[in-house]
């Protein structure tokens, strides 16, 4: 029988009323779930590009003369707390990293971290200071009043009688002005070896400091994974298991020199300090005319360290126009994994980073040059 013209041939379309009302409920439904992500914090950090910040303006020298300086970058990322939201478009951009709180905070809270960080920051330019005017062959003598501990290792018996901010001054009686002087005091003594610390805590009511002592066992260092990554060559030798910065530090220089870092903290800008105070206080351009985006520790005996978010360090310096990016040694594959065209050169010292510099045409630093006397 064949159907009439109005008889049904199938299920009956969908009316669109009910159309529009089945959209606007998905639509609905959709906006939740995204006000909700935009609000509900997780347990994760966004690292992200920062800035790239030229550092000769930032150096103030007092006493000498002084010398126009190339375009040498310091490099920031943006730390960040992430809703579930932000969390998911960090994962899903090439240049974010989002990571657990715990591996970002570690044992201590945000204040702490903070604290550790501006700590760090004002190290990283005490250092600065310290190698680039030994490099112009001042003889500087460095003194300090204790170790201020920024880091506990995880495991060890120092983390059940020391806190995060806490001063050591003493080991078995023996002064500690410098963290160097608490590593050595360390590295005398034998896995096992049970010390006397003599410990500052500052009162923050009356802001005095407390003086206590405690006793501590020394641990392997082959039985901290995370003193194994950085010693792998001394597995036996004895381990406190903290990391510390000088308090007090005075680096003992014949001029006054100041580095206005703002309120970046941590220690990765301490090669490009150094770099960009040789500059400022010798004539010739260490640049060769490039805009260098500089980033890793720096440490008293000229080596340089790991920073970490070299990543997004490289993002920050390729958006600030730079050409040319110096990094560690270690983080050289990170760094070519996107260098963004910038020529990407791993360096493990201040000699390797100057080298680095003469080698895109940037002067040679004058050996044994020093500043004149400012008139």
């Amino acid at each position: 029988m064949v159907p009439g013209p109005h008889a049904p041939t199938g299920a009956s379309p969908v009316r669109p009323r009910h159309l529009w009302t089945a959209i606007a409920v998905v639509v609905a439904l959709l906006v939740t779930v995204l006000v909700a992500g935009a609000q509900v914090r997780i347990p994760y950090f966004s690292i992200a590009p920062g800035e790239a910040r030229d550092i000769a303006p930032l150096i103030a020298v007092d006493g000498v003369d002084t010398y126009e300086a190339g375009d040498i970058l310091f490099l920031t990322i943006s730390l960040n707390h992430v809703t579930l939201l932000e969390g998911a478009l960090g994962w899903a951009d090439r240049d974010v990293d989002v990571i657990p709180e715990a591996v970002i905070l570690g044992t201590g809270t945000e204040d702490e971290n903070r604290q550790v960080n501006r700590l760090a920051m004002d190290s990283s330019k005490d250092a600065a200071q310290v190698v680039a005017l030994t490099r112009l062959g001042y003889e500087l003598n460095p003194t300090g009043t204790g170790a201020v501990i920024t880091e506990i290792s995880a495991g060890t018996p120092a983390e059940a009688v020391l806190q995060i901010g806490e001063t050591l001054t003493a080991v078995d009686g023996q002064p500690v002005l410098l963290p160097a002087d608490l590593g050595a005091l360390i590295t005398d003594r034998q896995p096992g070896d049970v010390v006397v610390l003599t410990i500052e805590t500052l009162d923050d009511a009356t802001g005095q400091f407390t003086e206590r002592q405690e006793q501590v066992s020394l641990v392997r260092c082959g039985d901290i994974p995370s003193c194994l990554e950085g010693r792998p060559d001394e597995p036996d030798s004895a381990l406190l298991g903290v990391a510390s910065q000088p308090r007090n530090f005075d680096p003992g220089l014949p001029f006054a020199v100041g580095i206005d870092s703002g309120d970046v903290g941590g220690p990765s800008a301490g090669l490009a300090f150094t770099l960009s105070l040789l500059d400022v206080l010798t004539p010739g351009d260490l640049t060769g005319g490039h805009r260098i985006a500089v980033t890793g520790t720096i440490r008293t005996d000229g080596t340089v360290g790991d920073v970490g978010g070299v990543v997004q360090k490289a993002a920050a310096a390729a958006d600030s126009g730079a050409d040319v990016m110096l990094v560690p040694r270690g983080e050289e594959a990170e760094a070519l994994a996107n260098p963004h065209g910038m020529q990407i050169i791993a360096v493990d010292d201040l000699d390797d980073a100057l080298r680095a510099l003469e080698s895109v045409g940037g002067a040679p630093l004058p050996e044994g040059a020093r500043p004149a006397p400012a008139a």
